[in-house]
């Protein structure tokens, strides 16, 4: 029997649509309703129509989950191999997991209580077009007690609910599958921990090799994980077209390429080291006039640090009209992280927060400290000043 003759009879046994409708026209005809009885027959039909969308609606998901069930994918462990230089980022010894032509294996795997990167490696045939500006790919990270850093797809294909397909899978079913993707902590259960995720970056492009690499932020902190699970799927490239709109040029349109639809799943044993960090809370010896400290931490690749500073949000804010050079030397003045021979040490990266506040990340890690002093300089309404940082 054909899932639409399936579809058909579950609706008939669920609503019996068709003989409630005759039934009524009947019933119409016989006893010359009058228009109030014409209006409460057609609100029962709305209802029983929207009962029936919803029915239609679970009855299509499901019919999808049997063919997510029912996908192409290959499966392999993966070994940590040996570490960089860096004594944190760690080498997995991994073959090649091929399908259709094309080979993927993880690299190298990092995880620190807010930061998570993978490098994926990908061989193709020789007889594979590969666009190295636009490929992307499809990925999700979760581990042994199913809770999921993060999961990214390729925009075009955001309509095909796979989050709710491995939803399922996971066993989740008793969320909210069916509302809206949130992230953070309310999104089901608890389940979810990236609060921001970076799509495929290419790293190294070689005749039918590419090298690439995702990573996630969490504030939430991820899990101390003892195995995790990384699927890589939707491999394709594409392309996209601009034109006039309006006196203004915009994206018109987008066409996707697939380099095959088979999915990719590794299970990797994490490293002691991972799942045994501890990450440094820190302080100010004394309170800056002016600025609101939020976080201030270190972990194995780096320090964060959260703050309210409106004067340093408005210089922000200003520096969109400002020459380049200029703003970066006024931003890069008014906050700052020095040694204790006076070294700067700069923001690699930084932006606003969730709290209004601006949040930033040095490159200055747990083994880059080694106890040594530091100090957080600000310019406060024209003041400058200079705090240790110490543990809490």
């Amino acid at each position: 029997m054909s899932n639409k003759e399936n579809i058909k009879n579950i609706v008939e046994q669920k609503l019996n649509k068709d003989m409630n409708y005759k039934n009524i026209l009947s019933k119409t005809k016989k006893h010359k309703m009058k228009f109030i009885n014409i209006a409460a027959v057609f609100l029962v039909l709305v209802i029983g129509l929207i009962g029936t969308s919803n029915i239609y609606a679970r009855i299509k998901w499901n019919i999808e989950y049997k063919e997510f069930e029912n996908r192409q994918f290959e499966y392999m462990l993966g070994a940590v191999k040996d570490a960089y230089d860096n004594k944190y980022e760690e080498n997995i010894e991994m073959e090649y997991l091929f399908q259709d032509d094309v080979g993927v294996k993880i690299d190298s795997l990092m995880i620190t209580d807010d930061y998570f990167k993978a490098t994926v490696n990908f061989k193709f045939n020789k007889d594979i077009e590969i666009n190295t500006d636009s490929f992307t790919y499809g990925y999700a990270v979760y581990d042994e007690n199913k809770n999921i850093y993060g999961l990214l797809t390729p925009f075009w294909k955001m309509e095909n609910n796979y989050w709710k397909n491995l939803y399922k899978e996971l066993g989740f079913e008793k969320y909210n599958i069916y509302g809206e993707i949130t992230k953070g902590k309310n999104f089901a259960g608890d389940k979810w921990f990236s609060t921001s995720s970076s799509g495929a970056m290419v790293n190294t492009s070689k005749e039918n090799n590419l090298i690439t690499e995702f990573s996630m932020d969490s504030r939430i902190g991820f899990p101390k994980s003892r195995t995790i699970y990384i699927r890589i799927f939707y491999i394709s490239y594409w392309m996209v077209d601009f034109g006039e709109v309006n006196g203004k040029q915009q994206l018109t349109s987008t066409e996707e390429f697939p380099i095959t639809e088979a999915e990719y799943i590794f299970k990797i044993d994490v490293p002691e080291k991972f799942y045994e960090r501890e990450t440094i809370e820190l302080k100010l010896s004394e309170d800056i006039p002016g600025v609101e400290l939020e976080r201030l931490e270190m972990t194995e690749t780096g320090l964060t640090l959260s703050l309210k500073f409106d004067e340093y949000l408005r210089l922000i804010d200003d520096g969109r009209n400002m020459d380049g050079d200029e703003f970066a030397t006024r931003r890069d003045d008014m906050l700052n992280i020095t040694d204790e021979e006076g070294n700067r040490i700069l923001s690699t990266s930084g932006g606003t927060n969730t709290t209004g506040g601006y949040e930033a990340k040095f490159d200055v890690s747990k083994y880059k400290f080694n106890g040594q002093k530091l100090y957080l300089n600000v310019q406060s309404r024209g003041v400058d000043y200079k705090v240790e940082i110490i543990e809490k």
